[in-house]
């Protein structure tokens, strides 16, 4: 199936707006200190995030990720590669260090990004329940922001309230802009999203650069590098091996082509309540909030992998019974 000109370019601008998404809830979100980057480290960031999100795209549609346990499992693997291609975690203290930023926070993320990209361009509305979730995850973050440097395994510099919430907002504020620049009449198939030939190979490569620099670096150790790719590849291998029992549909449908933009004062105020709500999070005095939070994302990620893969596991040997009968 070929696609046009016009739509190829349709689909490369939703991908560097995803792009943008992921850098923002990846690194000012799951705060991987953003602040200490150079401007060459951001280009560098930029075009590796732009990798990730053509990638995760293509493996949306093609695996049709469509509800919450294909969802995760794209998830997972999306965060074992930012873990291991950008903050080079994974491999700093195994098992510890696959749990809680690779399995628990980036998935999160990458879920939470996929989420903004459809409401900033699928013609989404206010609702009451995305402020809700704004409120609670914006006072999760402030929890984080504050805890994060005294409890992580690596070096991270802590920040004040005001400068994170500055950043993130500024963050937003260009979200938003770029969405302006979105074209809502392509693309018009959902074929467009898969990665063509040239594609693929230019993908392929800014990961293997990305994974060759942090090997040079001295940041990734083998044993550990094979305990990272050996779990993406089984989440990949699971997400691949069950399509068929998944409906056709896919989240990128309400954006094939973009319903509509998002207006500014729906957008002006879920970001205003995560942001005024990430402030209280980051004031709570005492340690007691950073337990439950850290606590619950390590229960998390420890527990979904194999909780997720044997629900699919049990709907496969399910469809396979019925088919029999």
């Amino acid at each position: 199936m070929t696609v046009e000109r016009s739509e190829r370019w349709a689909v490369w601008r939703v991908r560097v707006m995803f792009a943008a998404t992921l850098l923002v809830f990846s690194e000012w979100v799951v705060w991987q200190q953003p602040l200490a980057f150079s401007a060459a480290q951001w280009l560098g960031w930029a075009v590796l995030y732009l990798a990730l999100a053509a990638l995760s795209l293509d493996l949306l549609v093609r695996f049709r990720a469509n509800e919450p346990l294909s969802l995760l499992l794209l998830a997972g693997v999306y965060g074992l590669l930012d873990a291991t291609l950008i903050s080079h975690i994974t491999t700093r203290d195994l098992p510890v260090s696959l749990i809680v930023r690779p399995l628990a926070a980036q998935p999160l993320a990458f879920l939470g990004a996929l989420a903004v990209l459809r409401w900033l361009l699928g013609g989404g509305r206010m609702r009451w329940g995305g402020v809700l979730i704004a409120a609670l995850s914006g006072a999760a973050w402030g929890v984080w922001v504050r805890w994060l440097p005294r409890v992580s395994d690596i070096p991270l510099p802590a920040t004040d309230a005001p400068t994170a919430a500055l950043g993130l907002g500024i963050a937003a504020a260009f979200l938003w802009a770029l969405s302006r620049t979105m074209t809502l009449s392509v693309p018009r198939q959902r074929h467009a999203w898969l990665l063509g030939e040239l594609e693929w190979w230019a993908v392929g490569a800014v990961l293997v650069v990305a994974l060759g620099a942090g090997m040079r670096q001295g940041a990734l150790s083998g044993e550990g590098l094979s305990v990272a790719v050996g779990l993406a590849a089984f989440l990949l291998l699971v997400l691949a091996l069950t399509p068929l029992l998944r409906a056709e549909h896919t989240p990128l449908d309400a954006l094939t082509p973009p319903r509509g933009l998002l207006g500014a004062g729906a957008w002006t105020l879920v970001a205003s309540v995560f942001l005024a709500f990430g402030w209280v999070g980051f004031h709570q005095v005492g340690a007691q909030q950073s337990n439950w939070l850290f606590g619950a994302l390590t229960a998390f990620g420890a527990l979904w992998p194999p909780t997720v893969s044997m629900a699919v596991g049990m709907q496969a040997i399910a469809v396979l019974s019925r088919r029999e009968l």
